[in-house]
């Protein structure tokens, strides 16, 4: 089917044209054909790069400039909702009904916001989590869209992210029935089930753009699931190179997902010499501006060196231990062509698009935390990152291998995973917790919730198509119950309304024992103005909601024991070996400590490190909202500091002077050891003198200068 036969208007046809399609792949068709553009409801799910994002691309240009609608295309990562933004930007040159241009935006974070904004969007993109918010903020934000577009629909059965999405999906399920669902997703064993619970048309097809060849590699041959089988030289004792290398020797690249960040690491080390000499004179000149990019867009740690080296050899390695930067510079390096080789843990299989014509599983474990111990990979982990081989446009097959340990492994794996099915979907909204967070938030979107309503709400998640009524009821008897009995919700006769301090909570995102904990302390301490900054940076450590918590290694002791003794009168919990890294590390932070210096000392890495700024920024914010409601004038103003501190990585006397647009903590200190240590003193300067002072220069000395004028007028 060509595009141009569609029945889409003109001009929308004219745009999927000149964004590069002219006919439609056999899994588009077959959507087209089961009433996509006619309003419904499908679960899309077909193998990784064989055209769901035009699907979705067809019916948000056909709800926006035909029927005037709004689209929300909704994805569980920042990175990915990023990466679609910019496939959905080309809609904006046409226009709505009404003549006016379609609007694109994206939104990801903030979770305290009405979204007020969004609302002028036609066409937006969103996080699972951004999604919920915002739909506990402003409900009748949720009827303002006509269709609904859920990525990576399979992750309802991840532990981490399943309960939000189910949520999310019963939330449009149960307040807006009418709009049109599209649910995409490259793996979905049960997908009878799902689309019965979605009431939607289940259009699953296997047809790959890319053809793939699945195999199982063993001493120095790769037997394939179709019957051939390829030699490739073993030159080294870990034959996880020597099959990278192999594809690498026949013009392709390889992306090898390892099983921890230390292995990823190590493998990339050992596997740049090999990349270096197969490289161009053109990919080596990439290859040295991206090393460069890396070492400069970001601290220059010891990992950050590693990897620019790597880089410059045509290896790399990506985890979330990494600096957005560096992994944005990885990802678009091994995009090109120039980095051969990708070592990666499997979070990179995630949806980011990295294609590679063969990808390689260097070990089928993984850590499970709850469990204390490794165990085999799923079929479900193993057919998402096998969907990752080929390229389409550049290999005409991928290939995905498995390496083996023997003749009896290698039909072990065979029978396992290529020939195995993936997993059935399983709902992930049964823990306590997760329930009652979710029981809350539905609580909190309105001033009354009959119970009839909330129990029909529950009927329109996936736990009751799977675990049925009994069990639903019972969870949500347990949910209220607690919800009632910590002063969170109140009945009011066949309803349930939240107090003030349930709604804050479900309103600023948070776990119900997350801020019931912080209420808790904020009644301990009472409204002070005393500095108590690690002692709440402490309990924002322990709550639910913080991550990454990093438990205290053998290493650690004496310095955490140096560390209690010192801040002991200040800390209000009792200390914890399994978060206590977590406080020694976002207290050097905001005491300006550099990236570099905290992975020497505490082993946090520069993604893990940020990623926990972020949340530990987030929960300060939450505990600054909680105590103002709870009438507090003196102690807001040191959760602010806080907060600031965090976000910025200052010690207490900078904080006036990172209040500059465009001075951070290095330009702080450096006005600060100058002599130039306020507002005031700065808007009297002279712009010589301030461009004087190292790290600022003439335009930064100009531009502050002005501001802090600005400032100290309005202070007077």
């Amino acid at each position: 089917m060509l595009i141009s036969e569609l029945p889409l208007a003109a001009e929308l046809r004219e745009k999927i044209r000149s964004m590069g399609y002219e006919a439609l792949y056999p899994t588009q068709a077959e959507a087209v054909s089961s009433g996509l553009l006619e309003g419904e409801n499908l679960l899309l799910s077909t193998p990784t790069a064989s055209g769901k994002t035009l699907v979705a691309i067809m019916a948000a240009g056909k709800a926006v400039v035909e029927g005037g609608k709004k689209v929300a295309y909704i994805t569980p990562l920042r990175a990915l909702a990023q990466e679609k933004y910019a496939e959905f930007l080309p809609l904006r040159e046409l226009k709505k009904p009404d003549g006016r241009a379609i609007r694109v935006m994206v939104a990801t974070g903030d979770y305290d916001s009405g979204g007020e904004e969004l609302m002028e969007s036609d066409i937006l993109v969103l996080t699972n989590e951004k999604f919920d918010s915002l739909s506990r903020q402003r409900p009748v934000w949720v009827r303002r869209f006509g269709v609904f577009v859920f990525d990576e629909v399979h992750l309802l059965g991840d532990g981490g992210r399943g309960a939000t999405l189910e949520v999310a999906i019963a939330k449009v399920r149960t307040m807006n029935p009418a709009a049109q669902i599209l649910a995409l997703s490259a793996t979905v064993s049960n997908g009878g089930q799902i689309a019965e619970w979605l009431e939607a048309k289940n259009v699953c097809l296997n047809w790959r753009p890319v053809p793939l060849k699945e195999g199982v590699a063993v001493d120095g041959r790769i037997f394939f699931s179709d019957g051939t089988c390829r030699e490739f030289e073993t030159a080294q004792p870990n034959a996880v190179i020597d099959v990278a290398m192999d594809a690498v020797k026949g013009g392709g690249q390889s992306l090898v997902f390892a099983e921890t960040r230390k292995r990823a690491v190590s493998l990339a080390l050992k596997t740049a010499p090999f990349t270096r000499r197969l490289l161009g004179f053109e990919e080596a000149s990439v290859l040295r501006r991206a090393s460069a990019a890396i070492l400069s867009s970001s601290e220059e740690t010891e990992l950050a060196r590693m990897l620019a080296d790597c880089v410059r050899s045509g290896t790399a390695f990506h985890h979330a231990g990494l600096a957005a930067p560096h992994r944005r510079e990885v990802e678009e390096a091994f995009r090109g062509g120039a980095v051969k080789v990708l070592f990666s843990t499997p979070t990179l299989a995630a949806g980011v698009n990295t294609p590679a014509r063969r990808v390689v599983l260097a070990s089928l474990s993984r850590y499970d935390s709850s469990l204390g111990m490794n165990r085999p990979i799923s079929v479900m982990d193993y057919k998402q990152m096998s969907g990752r081989a080929g390229r389409p446009k550049y290999d005409r097959y991928g290939e995905a291998v498995l390496l083996a340990h023997g003749e009896d492994e290698l039909q072990a794996l065979t029978d396992i995973y290529i020939n195995g099915d993936a997993e059935e979907i399983r709902s992930q909204l049964a823990s306590p917790g997760t329930f009652r967070k979710h029981t809350l938030g539905v609580i909190a979107t309105g001033s009354r919730t009959r119970e009839k309503e909330l129990a029909r709400f529950f009927a329109n998640t996936l736990l009751m198509k799977q675990a049925g009524e009994e069990s639903v009821m019972e969870r949500l008897e347990g949910a209220v119950g607690y919800l009632e009995s910590n002063g969170l919700i109140e009945k009011e006769g066949d309803a349930y309304a939240p107090t003030r301090l349930g709604k804050r909570i479900a309103t600023l995102y948070i776990e119900p024992e997350t801020g019931l904990e912080l209420s808790r302390v904020l009644a301990k301490t009472g409204d002070t103005e005393e500095d108590l900054s690690v002692g709440f940076l402490e309990v924002i450590v322990t709550t639910p909601d913080f991550q990454p918590k990093m438990q205290l290694r053998a290493k650690d002791y004496a310095e955490a024991e140096s560390f209690v003794e010192a801040h002991g009168d200040r800390l209000l919990l009792p200390t914890e070996d399994e978060w206590l890294r977590s406080l020694m590390v976002l207290n050097a932070w905001m005491n300006e400590s550099s990236d570099g210096r905290i992975m020497e000392l505490y082993g946090a890495e520069p993604g893990d490190l940020h990623r926990g700024v972020e949340m530990a920024e987030w929960l300060a914010y939450s505990f600054r909202e909680l105590s103002r409601l709870l009438g507090h004038r003196k102690t807001p103003r040191v959760l602010d500091a806080l907060r600031t501190r965090l976000s910025t990585g200052v010690r207490p006397e900078l904080l006036p002077l990172v209040a500059l647009d465009g001075v951070g903590r290095v330009r702080a200190r450096s006005l600060y050891t100058a002599g130039f240590r306020s507002i005031r003193a700065v808007a009297e300067a002279s712009e010589g003198s301030l461009g004087r002072v190292p790290k600022i220069g003439e335009a930064v000395a100009s531009k502050i200068r002005r501001q802090a004028a600005e400032l100290a007028e309005r202070s007077r």
